[in-house]
């Protein structure tokens, strides 16, 4: 059984299967093994697996990017 590790970060590059996922936490970066297969993804969670791993990857959004997204309605 493959190991399952829930992480909170932000993918250095775009996910690709035959590759390396990098993915910058905090101040550090995480190298995986090739990536086997992406299981579920969207803009703010990715689940890929590896030769070794499951990745659970909480996407960090930062302020501006939240901005981008934000839709703003008057009430009067």
């Amino acid at each position: 059984m493959k190991k399952i590790l829930n992480i909170n970060g932000k993918l250095a590059f775009p996910i690709q299967i035959g590759n390396r996922a990098v993915i910058i936490c905090g101040s550090a970066y995480i190298y995986t093994s090739d990536v086997v297969k992406i299981i579920k993804k969207n803009k703010y969670y990715v689940q890929f697996e590896t030769i070794n791993s499951i990745y659970n990857l909480s996407l960090l959004v930062y302020p501006n990017e939240i901005k981008e997204h934000m839709h703003l309605r008057l009430c009067a």
